[in-house]
Formats: C-alpha cells, sequence, structure tokens
C-alpha cells in the first residue's frame, strides 16, 4: 500500500512546488528586465512618402524592427529612392544600416553611404534626409564624382527642390583630363 501512494505523493509535492513558485516567475520586476523596445520585426520593407500628390520618396529593405515608442523603423540594407524635379528624376540611395520615421518624414543611414544620380556617384559615413526642407545632409568623408571629376569634403548638402549640391569643410577638387582617368576613378 505504501509503494502505491509514495509516488502519489512526490507527484502532489512537485505539483505544489510548482504551483507556488509559479507566480513568483513572472513579477512585475522580472518582467521590466525583459527588453520590450522592439513592437514588430519585418522581412522585405516597402514605405512610401507623398507629398501634393507625388511619391516623395520610396524605401526597400531586408530586414527591419518597428520601435511603437519613437514610431521608427530599424533598417538592414535599406535603398531609398528620392524624386525630385517636374520631370521626377531618382536619386538612389544605399547603405548597410538606418531608420526612418514617416510621421516626420525624416530617415538617417549609414555607414558607407552610396548614392548615385545618372552618372553622379557620392559617398559618405552618414547621410540624414529631412523631408521638411527636401534636403540630403551627407556627412563624413563626402566624395562626389562625376565624369572627369572627384570633390572631397567633409560635408555636403544636396537641396532636392532646388537640384543643388553644396560641399562645406576642407573641400578639395581633383579635375582629370584624360578619358582613362575617369573610368578609373568611376570605378572606384
Amino acid at each position: 500500500m505504501l509503494k502505491k501512494i509514495i509516488p502519489f505523493f512526490f507527484i502532489g509535492f512537485f505539483m505544489v512546488f510548482f504551483i507556488w513558485r509559479w507566480p513568483f516567475s513572472f513579477t512585475p520586476d522580472r518582467l521590466k528586465k525583459i527588453d520590450l523596445a522592439v513592437d514588430l520585426s519585418l522581412q522585405g520593407i516597402a514605405l512610401k512618402q507623398g507629398r501634393d500628390g507625388h511619391i516623395t520618396w520610396e524605401l526597400m529593405a531586408k530586414k527591419g524592427t518597428y520601435s511603437e515608442e519613437t514610431k521608427e523603423f530599424f533598417l538592414d540594407e535599406p535603398k531609398i529612392t528620392y524624386y525630385f524635379g517636374q520631370d521626377r528624376k531618382k536619386l538612389n540611395v544605399l547603405a548597410p544600416q538606418g531608420k526612418v520615421n514617416q510621421q516626420k518624414d525624416q530617415a538617417e543611414l549609414w555607414p558607407q553611404v552610396t548614392a548615385f544620380y545618372q552618372d553622379l556617384r557620392v559617398k559618405a559615413e552618414r547621410v540624414e534626409y529631412r523631408g521638411r526642407s527636401r534636403k540630403i545632409f551627407l556627412q563624413g568623408k563626402v566624395e562626389l564624382v562625376k565624369r572627369d571629376m572627384r570633390i572631397s569634403a567633409e560635408s555636403a548638402v544636396i537641396d532636392l527642390d532646388k537640384e543643388t549640391i553644396e560641399a562645406t569643410g576642407g573641400v578639395k577638387t581633383v579635375v582629370f583630363r584624360q578619358e582613362a582617368k575617369t573610368e578609373e576613378i568611376m570605378r572606384r
């Protein structure tokens, strides 16, 4: 008889132990230690932003996360296409990482950012887009290469509405006269 009761005794003991411990394993203090900053994790992200019936930019990213608290997407391998001018010209900007806040119409990309517009190639360590002013701010080892010219600077600003680029801080310009050198520079 005792041999039949012992297994039930152990089962009952373990059930009481687990029921007794269960409420303490997820106390509010323990829940605070769990990182709940990411509200959504996504694969294959596509976003668009528009103004006055026209798309101002569209974004594609390999993957990312969304934070409800900051209202920002944190992105891996983002590519943003900015549209400007009457004929809807395209400026493509690529980077390993970035973040976008659609409510504020702002984006930041980093490191080793590359942008392309027709035969112009732009490189920078960090790029910030501010939609209200329609300006793109480039920072850190900025390099602009077009046909037979290379411009390097500490920073630059692309004004999409005025269709201008202004380089500042230690600006250096090199002009090449030979076609072979131009091809070599464009490959870099």
